[in-house]
C-alpha cells in the first residue's frame, strides 16, 4: 500500500501512486490504456522533474488531482476504444473532451459564455457526467458491483467526491482546498495541461 499523497508531492510519489492504482490484473486493452495513461503523465511531469532537480524538493501542485487525473484517463482511453473497436492508441483527444464536456471548462474562463450555459440550463453536473460515464463502462460488461474486476476499485477512486471542508475548520480559508469529484476534477486537470492529440 503506498502512503497517502497529498496536495504537493514528488513526481516519483505521482508515478508510485498511478502503479499502485493500476494493478496487475485486466485485459489487454485494459492494460494498453494504463500504459499509454502513464506515458502522457509521465511527459507532463517533466517540467516538475527539473524543478525538482533544481530545488531538491517536491514541486508537483495539485498532486492528487493529477493521480486522479492519470487514472481517469487510462480509464477514458479503455472505454473509447472498446465502445469503437480500436487500439488504445487510437483514442483522439476529441473523444476524451466529450467525455467530460470539455465545452463546458472552456466556457468557465469566460464569465458571460458560463452564464449563457447556465441559464439555458444546458450546463451538465460532474455528477451527472461520471454516471453516464459509469452507463458506459457497464453496457461495456462491468458492474460496479464485482469485487473480481480491476474497473471496479480504480472507479470507486473516481467516484471520489472532494466535497468542501467543514465551514468552521481551519482548513476552510486554505488555497490549496480541491471541491468536486475526483474522476471529472483530474480528467480537467490532464486535458489543460496535455498538449492537443
Amino acid at each position: 500500500m503506498t502512503d497517502p499523497i497529498g496536495y504537493m508531492a514528488s513526481t516519483a510519489k505521482v508515478i508510485e501512486h498511478l502503479e499502485a492504482r493500476r494493478g496487475s490484473g485486466g485485459s489487454p486493452e485494459y492494460l494498453a490504456a494504463w500504459e499509454r495513461a502513464l506515458h502522457v503523465v509521465d511527459g507532463l511531469l517533466e517540467p516538475f522533474r527539473e524543478k525538482e532537480r533544481a530545488s531538491n524538493r517536491a514541486e508537483v501542485g495539485e498532486a492528487m488531482i493529477l493521480v486522479d487525473g492519470g487514472t481517469a484517463l487510462a480509464v477514458a482511453f479503455y472505454t473509447i476504444a472498446r465502445e469503437n473497436g480500436i487500439a488504445v492508441s487510437e483514442v483522439t483527444r476529441q473523444p476524451l473532451e466529450h467525455l467530460v464536456h470539455w465545452e463546458q471548462v472552456q466556457a468557465m474562463r469566460n464569465e458571460q459564455q458560463w452564464s449563457d450555459l447556465i441559464m439555458s440550463g444546458q450546463l451538465v453536473p460532474e455528477g451527472r457526467i461520471m454516471d453516464d460515464w459509469e452507463t458506459r463502462l457497464a453496457a461495456l460488461g462491468h458492474a460496479m458491483t464485482d469485487p473480481a474486476d480491476p474497473i471496479v476499485p480504480v472507479w470507486h477512486h473516481l467516484r471520489k467526491d472532494y466535497g468542501p471542508p467543514d465551514p468552521n475548520s481551519p482548513m476552510w480559508e486554505d488555497s490549496t482546498i480541491i471541491v468536486g469529484i475526483a474522476g471529472y476534477l483530474g480528467m480537467k486537470r490532464i486535458l489543460r495541461d496535455w498538449p492537443a492529440v
